[in-house]
């Protein structure tokens, strides 16, 4: 009965566009992130599979098919929207016999067996190949394991000219072509899921760098320029950021910790315009001067340890946010931000409110005549549909 209604909702599916069946299911579970990211990098390395770098155990009629179809296969998997269920299914990912079908995931399945953005990217090459009609499980997963040992083995590191684009926030080559550089310590550089524990990245050059999932324990980023750079999932721990430049940098779901390397201050640490939503941020060392303007800061967890000087949230998204101040925070900067649901502990001296918002749920140490002495203003409530 269950599996019936799995292929009802499936089937019901089956005529949305990608982008409305990206919307499918709980938005808000990081696996869900995950699986986008590995739909962005399993198309790139399809389209780009260098072959003289395939393992020779590949079998020959998947190396033969991949050669006539990777350049499909890779549009394929870009094309393809993702739906999800809560339903505990055989199997993480379901699809069609048809070309761009919607893959239809399972959140306790897929949760059982995909970690990362690389085990997701596997996941769906093996469902893109079922939209070439190919039934076959097996050879759905050995040309799966091609692409992906193709690229492990391909992945030297170097500089391939690909360079970040800020206007369309991503990496490209000369030809347009977007991708990233092996491993390369610069700009573009790929990292993904690797270890750069301690490596000394100061005053690098590392503009959309794809460090997602990647882990930097003790890594040095004073002074680093990491714009654009892909920072989703990753653990930045005991890190120092002394001047670091993390504008516009996706840190979704990641785990930030700064300070604690010997340095008395960490100071002008720029995170403006930057994706935090659901990530977690802690401070050791006294904080001058971090700016996070125009920042979402959706559910994030930010606790300074230390006394923190002169922070910017203006024009920021903290709803649902929490912010600690273990020590003292002074002169805070709150002006625009979204307050809703944010939730303030500790010494908080804020020098402007003017043009922050609130709701009910807000809990900013705020008597409630002074929500509008100080110039806040209650965040608009999205609208309702009308009752019948």
């Amino acid at each position: 009965m269950r599996f019936i209604k799995f292929l009802a909702f499936f089937a019901g599916l089956a005529a949305l566009p990608a982008a409305a069946a990206d919307t499918v299911g709980n938005g808000g579970d990081p696996l869900r992130l995950i699986f986008l990211k590995g739909r962005e990098h399993a198309s790139v390395i399809a389209a780009r599979i260098q072959f003289d770098h395939m393992p020779p155990s590949t079998l020959p009629d998947v190396r033969n098919w991949l050669e006539q179809n990777h350049t499909a296969l890779a549009a394929d998997i870009a094309g393809s929207g993702q739906a999800w269920t809560v339903d505990d299914q055989q199997t993480c990912a379901f699809t069609a016999q048809s070309p761009k079908a919607v893959v239809l995931l399972s959140f306790p399945s897929c949760r059982q067996t995909v970690s990362s953005a690389v085990e997701a990217g596997q996941v769906l090459v093996h469902e893109s190949v079922h939209h070439f009609a190919i039934g076959d499980e097996a050879f759905a997963d050995a040309v799966a394991l091609a692409v992906y040992r193709t690229w492990e083995r391909a992945s030297v590191p170097g500089d391939q000219s690909f360079r970040y684009n800020p206007r369309e926030r991503h990496c490209e080559n000369p030809d347009g072509e977007i991708g990233y550089n092996p491993q390369f310590i610069g700009e573009c550089g790929d990292f993904m899921s690797k270890d750069l524990s301690n490596v000394d990245l100061s005053s690098k050059q590392m503009r959309g760098a794809n460090l997602s999932f990647a882990d930097l324990l003790g890594t040095k980023l004073g002074l680093t320029n990491l714009r654009g750079a892909d920072l989703s999932f990753a653990k930045l721990r005991r890190v120092d950021m002394h001047q670091a430049l993390l504008e516009d940098t996706d840190l979704r779901h990641a785990t930030l910790e700064w300070g604690g390397m010997g340095r008395g201050v960490q100071e002008r640490l720029f995170f403006g315009h930057a994706n935090m939503a659901d990530a977690q941020l802690s401070s050791d060392s006294e904080t001058l001067n971090a700016d996070f303007s125009g920042a979402d800061l959706t559910r994030a967890k930010i606790r300074f340890n230390r006394t923190n000087y002169r922070s910017q949230f203006t024009g920021a998204n903290l709803t649902d946010a929490t912010i600690r101040c273990v020590s003292d925070c002074y002169t805070v900067d709150m002006s625009g931000a979204n307050l809703s649901g944010t939730v303030l502990i500790g010494g908080f001296r804020v020098e402007s409110w003017v043009g922050a918002c609130y709701s009910p749920t807000s809990q900013l140490g705020l008597k409630p005549e002074e929500f509008n002495e100080k110039g806040l203003v209650p965040c608009p409530t999205a609208p309702t549909e009308p009752a019948p």
